[in-house]
């Protein structure tokens, strides 16, 4: 009885582990999103500022890094929804 209860404490501890460790990955996932999305609002400000002043490869280069941004945000959404489907279902 006592090992049983053993083993049910030990796997409880790695629940509570784990549950922890994915908290804090949605929450560092969270911190990781706002870096590029500042970054796509700045370039899209600087754009719309800017637009007659830019060159074509300045507009080139600077729509590029959006893009570039917004991709990569768009694979931490789909990390994260990938974990809250693996979590709920």
């Amino acid at each position: 009885m006592n090992e049983l209860s053993e083993k049910l404490d030990r796997h409880e501890e790695e629940r509570k582990r784990l549950d922890q460790m994915r908290e804090e990955w949605i929450s560092n996932v969270s911190h990781d999103m706002k870096t590029p999305l500042a970054s796509n609002q700045g370039y899209a400000e600087f754009i719309n500022d800017s637009a007659t002043d830019l060159t074509a490869q300045e507009l080139q280069e600077y729509t590029s890094i959006i893009k570039n941004k917004s991709m990569y945000m768009k694979d931490l959404l789909d990390d994260l929804n990938l974990t809250m489907r693996l979590r709920n279902h």
